[in-house]
């Protein structure tokens, strides 16, 4: 009987294999030799792999990461370590790597594969959305060596299900370069950044760890399919993720075409100034839609089987008066449009979100929207372009410090994702919660009328929240966490209401250079209130500067705002000099008659100013600033260790960044 049940077992297992052969052609062909792959595809590999090993560097990034809680401070210096692959960009050898792996980056550093030498690179082109990099490298050694360098080719198409990937990269566990091998698993859409729109992503069961971020996978012949950025940190496992290889061409040539243009105005016959790195943004079609799967709905709007529901139009969308509100997208370039908001993928089986349709193309490209509207179908040109948010999903430029302003103690700053984040971390009462980011998606709640797209208007280009309270004496007693816990927007000053954090450091010195007002009056609205919920702060002027002064003393803060909004008024002020009309006894006079000094740069007294109160600040605060964010034994903050295991990028939370371990005692990440 156990021989017979051995036979029957064998047959059908044969008859099983056979079966699949029939049903997917070429199967044994690709699957079933040396470990997963036929002996020519291992042949294909072996004679390529050792070309594309010499394109491979170990990339080194010191991070200087602002502190988005206090806003004025930095992090402790930390170390990470990511992969990046040579390409050819207009003739020139540069470098692909992921923006997370080098955000922030003080000091980045490559070591090109089998060399010790580290050179130093800077940032080029730069992209949150895309979750992509350009780096250069100025030194001529770098591309001297026996070895040689030959930039990667780019693969022409999206990979077909089952084809062959391997990712190159140096993950954790080692210092050498690290290869893995797999399949292309699925092809979908999902956003590379939290707050971004989706984007192709190719899903492989080859191992993505850390430090593999930035990393080429190759198919057979060699050429790169894909940039590798995530891993999955949830119960899972065989699952990386790969930005596909049009999406990083079309990258690579809008940094290369709008450093061209800049270079066309800042360039002259004995020198080029050197450019600040390109910030790439994403097309976007500017509306936010309903799914129409209801059939019910389906019928009140006459559609079929396709089209979703127009429900809000950005005022400053490439499709701004021409959709509206209430009309039923349809397709994009003849793209169809299903009830679920999904399109086909080559035309086949394989759908994914219809923002694929827009986020893979250029700005300024033209594409054909068709729409119905009252039963009536409608056909409009549409000249694509990225949205500007009036709350930020990343930093908008390279190395961005946190905008701030200090009122009282009360601190004021620009509502964005990094924020959030910061700030989410803990909850308000200062307990810490787990990778489930609970106090995260509070705020994201409250504040989800401003985070769903809304656009930057003339009326209003910030959201100004306050987000903490510093001691500072009598002056803000009984303005607790109570009431700025759930991030409070502040609507009004002094009865004025307030477009920006700039506009609001005006409107505070406005006030304050009058003699007869006594008083600020700041209007703050909670989030998701009721009309006419309002929190009141009322502030002392005189009390104000004394409270200034205990928060210099105690806080170590350069400056009450931070140098962005301080250049500004001090450019504003110089303009506004430059055109006044009268003489300099007349200026002398303004001046004198006005009892108060600026309320940004003083202390406690218009006669005696504090010497941290200059826009640059003292060197003296700025090391206490420093040394107050050091630990015993040179230790990582937990907060910092939390922040940085956020790039572990759950698929849960839809965020892109690489997951990140801390080793060696908390002073090395790979990313």
């Amino acid at each position: 009987e156990e021989m017979l049940s051995s036979l029957v077992k064998f047959f059908l297992c044969i008859i099983s294999h056979h079966t699949v052969a029939l049903l997917i052609p070429g199967f044994f062909d690709k699957r079933i030799k040396r470990g997963g792959f036929s002996t020519a595809t291992d042949r294909r590999v072996a004679a390529e792999m050792p070309n594309a090993m010499r394109s491979v560097v170990k990339i080194y990034v010191t991070l200087m990461e602002p502190d988005y809680a206090r806003p004025w401070s930095y992090f402790m210096e930390e170390e990470v370590v990511g992969s990046g692959f040579l390409v050819s960009v207009d003739d020139t050898i540069r470098i692909v790597t992921n923006a997370h792996v080098i955000t922030h980056g003080a000091d980045i550093r490559v070591r090109r594969y089998g060399e010790t030498q580290r050179f130093l690179a800077r940032v080029i082109g730069l992209s949150h959305e895309c979750d992509l990099a350009l780096l250069a490298v100025s030194d001529p050694n770098f591309f001297c060596g026996s070895s040689g360098l030959r930039p990667l080719q780019w693969s022409r198409e999206l990979p077909q299900l089952l084809d062959d990937v391997a990712v190159c990269g140096y993950p954790l566990g080692g210092d050498a370069l690290s290869v893995t091998r797999g399949v292309v698993s699925r092809i979908d859409a999902m956003p590379y950044f939290r707050g971004a729109s989706p984007l192709l992503v190719v899903q492989v069961d080859a191992a993505v760890n850390s430090g593999n971020s930035g990393g080429p996978a190759l198919d057979t012949d060699g050429r790169v399919t894909g940039v590798a950025f995530s891993g999955y940190a949830g119960n899972a496992d065989n699952i990386g993720y790969l930005i596909p290889a049009s999406i990083a061409q079309n990258f690579i040539s809008q940094c290369s075409l709008t450093r061209k243009e800049k270079q066309n105005h800042t360039s002259n016959k004995f020198f080029i100034v050197e450019q600040e790195p390109v910030m790439v943004r994403l097309c976007v079609l500017g509306v936010t839609t309903q799914r129409c799967e209801n059939a019910g709905l389906r019928s009140a709007l006459a559609l079929g089987e396709s089209g979703v529901l127009v429900t809000r139009v950005a005022s400053n969308s490439c499709v701004s008066g021409k959709l509206r509100p209430g009309d039923v997208l349809l397709s994009i370039d003849q793209e169809r449009i299903a009830c679920d908001g999904s399109v086909a993928v080559r035309g086949g089986a394989e759908r994914v979100h219809f923002a694929h349709a827009v986020t893979s193309r250029r700005p300024g490209e033209q594409v054909l929207v068709e729409f119905s509207r009252a039963g009536n179908r409608h056909f409009v040109n549409a000249t694509l372009a990225s949205l500007n948010l009036l709350v930020p999903i990343a930093e908008e430029s390279y190395q961005v410090k946190p905008s701030f302003l200090v009122l009282a103690g009360l601190v004021l700053q620009p509502l964005s994702r990094p924020l959030l984040e910061a700030l989410g971390s803990s909850s308000s009462d200062g307990h810490h919660h787990d990778t489930d980011h609970e106090h995260l998606h509070v705020l994201e709640a409250l504040h989800a009328d401003v985070l769903s797209g809304r656009e930057i208007t003339e009326e209003r280009s910030q959201v100004v929240v306050w987000t903490s309270t510093l001691p500072a004496g009598e002056a803000n007693a009984g303005y607790d966490t109570d009431l700025r816990g759930d991030l409070p927007v502040l609507y009004r000053l002094n009865g004025i209401q307030v477009k920006n954090l700039l506009h609001a450091a005006q409107i505070l010195e406005q006030v304050q250079s009058d003699p007869s007002n006594k008083y600020f009056l700041l209007e703050f609205t909670p989030p998701n209130s009721r009309p006419g919920d309002i929190i009141h702060v009322v502030l002392d002027i005189e009390e104000t500067f004394q409270a200034n002064e205990i928060i210099l003393q105690r806080s170590g803060l350069p400056a009450l705002a931070s140098d962005d909004i301080l250049d500004q008024l001090s450019s504003a002020k110089s303009s506004k000099s430059s055109r006044r009309a009268g003489s300099k006894q007349r200026a002398a006079a303004a001046d004198a008659s006005s009892s108060r000094a600026p309320i940004l740069l003083t202390g406690p007294s218009p006669q005696e100013q504090h010497t941290d109160t200059s826009i640059l600040g003292s060197a003296a605060a700025i090391v206490d600033n420093l040394q107050s964010q050091k630990r015993p034994n040179g230790s990582v903050k937990k907060k910092q260790r939390r922040k940085r295991q956020q790039y572990s990028n759950s698929r849960s939370s839809r965020s892109s960044s690489a997951e990140a371990d801390i080793s060696s005692g908390g002073r090395q990440v790979d990313r």
